[in-house]
């Protein structure tokens, strides 16, 4: 495991959750029954990014998820929500990501910020999939 992901295992552990990390030396856990990640790049040792995805329900067609991500990346500041047709999935359905990036000299002084990130890529998902669904009910919201 490269020292950087190690890092982040142990900030992630330190937080009480359990921690597997992948070949890509990628940090995974859950908390409350949700899959985060935190993605570490070789080439870049004061880098890491926070992902939270899901797959999008039939219910949220692929235009008012648009919306709703443009919306949301408005509203919350540091989050990026980005909306990938199926065809970029395995399984083909369509899915939408929330990313936060993070610069920082040390792995260690994100600890501070390691709630934080988690609470608004939470409030973040919470918001999108409220706003895509209750535009999905109104042909007018986005018009």
């Amino acid at each position: 495991m490269r020292r950087l992901a190690q890092a982040f295992a142990q900030i992630v552990e330190m937080s009480g959750y359990i921690v597997t990390v992948n070949d890509g030396n990628d940090v995974a856990f859950r908390v409350q029954g949700t899959q985060y990640v935190l993605e570490t790049k070789d080439d870049d040792t004061n880098y890491a990014r926070y992902l939270l995805g899901y797959r999008m329900g039939d219910d949220i067609s692929y235009d008012r998820a648009l919306a709703a991500a443009n919306d949301v990346n408005i509203w919350f500041k540091a989050v990026k929500t980005t909306v990938y047709s199926g065809e970029l999935a395995s399984d083909g359905a369509p899915f939408v990501r929330f990313t936060v990036e993070a610069f920082f000299d040390e792995p260690g002084h994100q600890s501070a910020m390691f709630e934080r990130t988690l609470s608004v890529l939470s409030s973040v998902a919470k918001k999108f999939f409220a706003e895509a669904r209750e535009s999905s009910n109104d042909e007018n919201a986005y018009v």
